[in-house]
């Protein structure tokens, strides 16, 4: 879930139907009690709509940065470029 080698904090923050803050994409080393007890809360469905959502989120950012690095690209070459970083990508 967590990108500990990745210096980005907190990548998104969600207020929960409770009124309780969720912050996901935390950084291990961030993984407060408060933290660790909002993901306990989550059921399994919520948990997997998160991570997509940070996902596809992940992807359009990185599409956004392919078009303004690249403006001639067609946007079938960003996608398809945005398809291959994400292929092959890493943890």
């Amino acid at each position: 879930m967590a990108h500990v080698q990745r210096s980005t904090r907190s990548l998104e923050r969600r207020v929960g139907e409770a009124g309780e803050a969720r912050y996901l994409g935390t950084v291990a080393s961030e993984m407060t009690p408060e933290y660790v007890a909002a993901l306990r809360r989550m059921s399994g469905a919520e948990k997997l709509r998160t991570a997509f959502g940070l996902y596809w989120g992940a992807r359009r950012i990185k599409a956004a940065r392919l078009r303004e690095q690249h403006p001639e690209w067609t946007e079938e070459e960003v996608q398809q470029r945005v398809k291959e970083i994400f292929l092959h990508a890493v943890t």
